[in-house]
């Protein structure tokens, strides 16, 4: 059991990630005061993945591999964010089991409010492709 944790937790890394940050008219030219809140990125967001979230997303990937052993492939997580940095997705590629299991993650995760251009509250659409194997 301590084995496969510690080859989840080697293989649901960032680096095994591709993001795709889609927000309705953002600026990465503008600058902010530094006493504005946080600003959502997806360095800032795969980096809280990495450290806050991903524990989450290795227990429902373990319990999969105790149902089957071999369980391997890539999963697709689609989440937006809302003004809010509530955040509502799904997780689709594994088996339903393990997909509704990282799905049910994704509620739970909360990021800086996304800001378009005018620094207004906005929503952003993020794409994550993990590969899970043993």
């Amino acid at each position: 059991m301590l084995r496969n944790i510690i080859i989840a937790a080697l293989l649901l890394v960032p680096g095994l990630a591709h993001a795709e940050f889609n927000a309705k008219k953002a600026t990465s030219s503008e600058t902010r005061p530094a006493e504005k809140a946080a600003v959502l990125t997806v360095d800032g967001m795969l980096a809280k993945i990495n450290t806050t979230y991903m524990q989450g997303m290795q227990r429902c990937y373990v319990k999969g591999l105790a149902q089957h052993t071999s369980l391997a492939g890539q999963v697709t997580v689609v989440f937006t964010v809302n003004p809010w940095g509530r955040v509502s997705g799904m997780v689709t590629g594994i088996t339903p089991k393990v997909d509704a299991c990282l799905s049910s993650q994704l509620s739970t995760w909360r990021f800086p409010s996304p800001r378009d251009g005018k620094d207004k509250p906005t929503v952003a659409t993020f794409k994550i492709n993990l590969l899970l194997r043993q």
